[in-house]
């Protein structure tokens, strides 16, 4: 015995037996899918969990449409005639108010239901039409309006006197956010310290949670089932558009949920039943779909139908699947197998009949979706269409990936307007600034608040560097904190994950091309500070360290020796046996240090003086901390 969804048209069931509950059996019609489970001729029908005793089926044709044939006349019995009006928790496909049209997957025209159809005795009867959407949240999604007391309209006031299904699109404020006045009041939004923040009638400011308050993009206002809404939009990462939604009244806000790489279609969001929404709904945007949405009673934007019109990154067929080619919109009677392996691309849904690909060659192909639709289908999330599109074609190209980068290779980060990114082969990445003394990564789609050591509340983002070794994968951001100290803060990226390593203090990436080998400056003391510039390498934890003993030395400003000290001149790159006294308060210029053996010094008459370092090496030296070099200069010179 197998369990399916098959869509039924109107008038295919004809007669019933049994006790029926006949509201619920016209609801199912009306939506045009009915459960089904097969023992032979003879199927138990189920709408609404309410058991149907039978229903005889004559037999199934090659496009799956169903015939049936009873006792009792359904039309004697339902009170819903087709074309109608019906309960609007049945909502209307796209297209067409009697349910028989649908929008074409390649050019949006409406053209009739293209899925091949066995001749029913009738001329005036158009094939299967895409139907109500599978209810896809876990509250259900009425379009019906809550019913309130009739009230004086002089009564009313506040958001009392927004019409239910009112959709208001906020208008710019100034110094940026959101503004909008109508007769029920003034509201306005706006982001401050990581968060939105709600105001009515220039009251008290509400704060609220919000995903990303990177830029300001579009907000609406909304009202159903009585309840007031706003839709907020913001982008996070690169480019992954994100929903915002929130319940309001006049002195409260809420979040009711985000939906991830989801934007509305500002244009066609006039009314609450209705509008455009795009959604890439699967990881790695291998698929996305362009779809009528509604407001469900949650507030959350679901389906409003079956249809979508894809499209996808390259697939390639798992098994050989057998259509229908489709021509200016119709399924034909030509059958076309797209063999397993072969390359294809997504081109339009109906989740309870068909998927249309297009293969290599060019051409639609209308294949079955009804068994994938009973395998696959998740009343709370209507995103399961995705995953099932994908058990039967697989991406051709992998995700983006660090996975790609070569050991010891590196990449440079752009920045702009205090942001860092990537988009590559590598994969995408976004550094953002996100609250005190934290710093916001997002890789491809997944999105980590990291708290930092080292910082307080301001920080400048200078460079950032995605890097590889020894199959590990780290992100360099270089920062000047709020106390114009530089630091470089690394983190261990996964595939899922993000982890906070450490930081270096007073470190300036010079350059980042080789892991084992690339060019740090290490500046100590704001302005003309002592610097130390060397080579480092990236140790086994991912922290940059010292990759020798050597390095240049540089002060902006003059310096005096505070102890007395000497030294063999060097001339001409070659140490002589000539000694020279540094004597306490001499102006000197750092020049060379090799931290184990000398430090190198120019005196007031030019010459360049090695002295013995090895004292202060010993005294000094601290594997665990960088900055003992910088320390065990500072003890035997000092600024003036």
């Amino acid at each position: 015995m197998k369990s399916i969804v098959k869509p039924i048209k109107k008038g295919t069931v004809t007669e019933l037996t049994g006790n029926v509950k006949v509201s619920a059996l016209a609801s199912v019609l009306l939506t045009g899918a009915i459960a089904l489970t097969a023992s032979g001729c003879t199927t138990e029908v189920k709408a609404d969990g309410i058991t149907i005793e039978s229903l005889v089926v004559t037999g199934y044709d090659s496009t799956g449409e169903v015939s049936s044939t009873i006792n009792r006349t359904l039309d004697n019995m339902v009170g819903v005639q087709s074309g109608d009006s019906v309960a609007e928790s049945i909502p209307t496909p796209v297209g067409d108010k009697n349910s028989d049209e649908i929008l074409s997957a390649d050019n949006g025209d409406k053209t009739e239901s293209t899925f091949p159809s066995v001749n029913e005795g009738t001329d005036s009867e158009k094939p299967a039409v895409p139907t109500t959407a599978p209810v896809t949240t876990g509250t259900p999604a009425e379009d019906t309006a809550a019913t309130e007391p009739v009230k004086d309209v002089s009564e009313k006031k506040g958001f009392e006197l927004i019409t239910d299904g009112t959709v208001y699109t906020l208008d710019d404020r100034s110094g940026g956010g959101f503004k909008y006045s109508e007769e029920f009041g003034t509201v306005e939004l706006y982001y401050e310290n990581n968060h939105l923040v709600y105001r009515y009638n220039g009251g008290s400011e509400l704060t609220a949670d919000i995903a990303s308050t990177r830029c300001y993009c579009d907000a609406y206002m909304l009202k159903k089932n009585g309840q007031v809404y706003f839709y907020v939009e913001t982008v996070r990462g690169c480019d992954n558009n994100e929903l915002n939604v929130y319940k309001a009244s006049e002195n409260s806000i809420q979040r009711v949920g985000v939906v991830n790489n989801f934007a509305v279609s500002g244009p066609t969001f006039n009314n609450t039943k209705s509008f455009k929404g795009y959604d890439g709904g699967t990881r790695y945007g291998h698929l996305a779909a362009e779809r009528l949405f509604k407001v469900g009673t949650d507030g959350m934007p679901v389906p409003a139908d079956n249809y979508s019109v894809m499209g996808s990154a390259p697939l390639k067929a798992v098994n050989d699947m057998t259509g229908y080619i489709v021509k200016d919109g119709v399924a034909t009677s030509e059958k076309k197998t797209i063999k397993a392996g072969d390359v294809l691309e997504a081109r339009a849904l109906n989740e309870v009949e068909y998927v249309d690909f297009k293969d290599a060659n060019g051409n639609i192909v209308r294949v079955d979706f009804t068994e994938q639709c009973c395998e696959y289908y998740d009343m709370k999330d209507y995103r399961w269409v995705y995953r099932a599109i994908l058990s039967m074609a697989t991406p051709v190209y992998g995700r983006e990936s660090f996975i790609y980068l070569n050991d010891g290779a590196t990449v440079k980060f752009t920045g702009d307007n205090g942001m860092l990114w990537s988009s590559n082969s590598y994969g995408a990445y976004m550094i953002e600034s996100y609250a005190s003394g934290m710093i916001r990564i997002t890789y491809n789609e997944d999105t980590y608040d990291v708290a930092v050591k080292n910082n307080d509340t301001q920080m400048i983002f200078q460079e950032a560097y995605l890097l590889r070794k020894a199959e590990k994968a780290y992100i360099y951001v270089e920062v000047i904190g709020d106390d114009d100290r530089s630091y470089v803060q690394v983190f261990n990226i996964y595939e899922n994950a993000c982890k906070y390593v450490g930081a270096v203090k007073d470190l300036d990436i010079t350059s980042l091309e080789d892991v084992y080998s690339f060019t740090c400056t290490e500046v100590y003391g704001a302005g003309n500070g002592l610097k130390i510039t060397r080579d480092y390498t990236v140790n086994q934890n991912g922290m940059p360290v010292h990759a020798n003993n050597s390095g240049l030395l540089s002060s902006g400003t003059t310096m005096v020796a505070t102890v007395d000290l000497e030294g063999r001149i060097v001339k001409h790159g070659k140490v002589t046996s000539e000694t020279k006294k540094i004597m306490a308060g001499d102006n000197v210029v750092p020049v060379f240090v090799d931290e184990a053996d000398y430090i190198e010094f120019m005196d007031a008459d030019g010459d360049l003086i090695k002295v013995d370092f090895t004292p202060y090496f010993m005294t000094f030296y601290d594997a665990d901390d960088c900055s003992w070099l910088y320390k065990a200069i500072m003890s035997i010179i000092r600024h003036v």
